[in-house]
């Protein structure tokens, strides 16, 4: 997470708003065409090699296979949207720069093993090795004052390694290749395409928006917006992270145990709301200062933007345990009829509010998404428990930051930072929002049993 962070300052320190706004545009087109190059696959490969770890060398090598082919479809669709942006050749070849990433950014898949085997050590050194070895090239290339398209090349160049470690951590139990299985390709393209389409439509939706503002407001706006964003969403690694216990734990419990299946389910929601919400309260709050002191006084401008986009965040915590119970109970394509449902309403109000509000709007857009498709789960009778449980593993933690937002309105001044925290706690404390169970299902998740 830091690193991700720091990565971003200071590309936008370096280069500015305008040359960092091409980089987040860039970055928007990749990690939204990420969803296709891997299919949901991952996902799948952990929950089936959680039931049977001997079909893991299989599921993970026809893994490889099918992201080799999407990752050729998603290069060209990256570089098709380019082309449709219409913002010049230079823009193009930085999109087929980092699209390179479809191919060298596998690690992530070869990792799933050790997920499955609950060893979570090794995706968390493989991905900070990655991103410390980007961040490293990238300063290389900035103080050389090679330009964006070294910045980018940096971040192949990341991955790549990675990637490499990765296979030879790998053979150690097994060597992947290109697997030629034919019904187990098809076999997991048909349990992930509903999970990959829904994640593909959020992120249109999460991404569309920073694409808007750049074709409708310029590359400074898109920079300043792109740099809020960043520091926001740069907290998704922790519900990433705790997801990737949670989720073997889940698949495990559903075929076996469902009681402990909706306890764990229950507890996650609990955790990720206790956690994120301080977390948006204290951005939405300092969120002049924080770009002030992280991106410059030029990025300033985008702070009001930042206070509204740090509440996505929420729906992003929840959206992590949700997600997770939904693949194990394997009912993917009901939330991506949903998720299709509401693509379009959202792009006509994201380009409604951005003509309107500018960034503002957009970061409004993007809570109010998140909000109708939590209405629209609740309206369904199969999906109705998930916006329900949602709303009750959260309540306490909301009574609590509730407070604990009350405690900063009155006391404008440094003081209430430091008893904003104590107040949160404490009143989680009152409510009993904290049990004995928690500690026990934390444990269980810190250790990787």
């Amino acid at each position: 997470m830091i690193a991700t962070l720091a990565l971003g300052i200071l590309i936008a320190r370096v280069l500015g708003e305008a040359a960092y706004g091409q980089y987040v545009s860039v970055w928007a087109i990749i990690v939204t065409l990420y969803v296709v190059a891997h299919m949901g696959t991952e996902t799948i490969v952990v929950r089936e090699s959680a039931a049977d770890l001997g079909r893991a060398p299989e599921l993970v090598s026809n893994a490889i296979t099918i992201r080799f082919g999407l990752g050729l479809l998603a290069y060209g669709a990256a570089i098709v949207v380019a082309l449709l942006m219409k913002q010049g050749p230079v823009f193009v070849g930085y999109v087929a720069i980092a699209g390179l990433g479809f191919f060298v950014s596998w690690h992530s898949l070869i990792a799933t093993y050790f997920d499955a085997t609950l060893r979570i050590g090794t995706r968390t050194f493989l991905v900070t090795g990655c991103l410390l070895l980007t961040l490293a090239l990238t300063m290389i290339a900035l103080f050389l004052k090679m330009g964006l398209g070294a910045v980018l090349w940096a971040a192949v160049l990341g991955n790549f390694v990675a990637l490499i470690v990765a296979y030879l951590l790998i053979c150690r139990h097994f060597r992947p290749s290109l697997g030629r299985n034919l019904t187990v390709m098809k076999d997991m393209l048909l349990a992930s395409w509903p999970l990959a389409g829904s994640m593909f439509l959020i992120m249109i939706a999460a991404r569309v928006n920073l694409l808007m503002v750049l074709k409708m407001k310029g590359d400074v706006v898109v920079g300043g917006y792109g740099a809020a964003v960043r520091i926001t969403e740069s907290l998704g690694v922790i519900p990433q992270a705790f997801m990737l216990s949670v989720f073997t734990l889940m698949s495990f419990y559903h075929a076996r145990e469902p009681a402990r299946f909706a306890a764990v389910y229950r507890q996650s929601l609990k955790y990720l709301s206790a956690i994120i919400l301080p977390l948006a309260l204290f951005i939405s709050f300092y969120s002049e200062p924080i770009l002030r002191i992280s991106y410059g006084e030029s990025f300033v401008f985008a702070a009001p933007a930042m206070a509204i986009h740090a509440w996505f965040m929420f729906f992003v915590f929840i959206g992590g345990a949700n997600y997770g119970a939904i693949v194990a109970e394997n009912r993917q394509k009901i939330v991506l009829a949903v998720d299709a449902c509401l693509l379009i309403p959202a792009v006509v109000l994201y380009l409604v509010l951005i003509a309107r509000y500018s960034i503002v709007g957009a970061a409004l857009a993007v809570v109010l998404h998140q909000i109708v498709h939590y209405v629209a789960l609740l309206l369904i009778p199969s999906t109705r428990k998930y916006t329900l449980t949602s709303v009750t593993a959260s309540f306490k933690p909301i009574v609590a930051v509730s407070c604990a937002a009350a405690c900063l309105y009155w006391v404008k001044s440094p003081l209430g930072v430091l008893l904003a925290l104590p107040v949160y706690v404490f009143v989680l404390w009152l409510v009993r929002g904290i049990h004995k169970e928690d500690r026990d299902l934390l444990l269980k998740v810190i250790r990787g049993t």
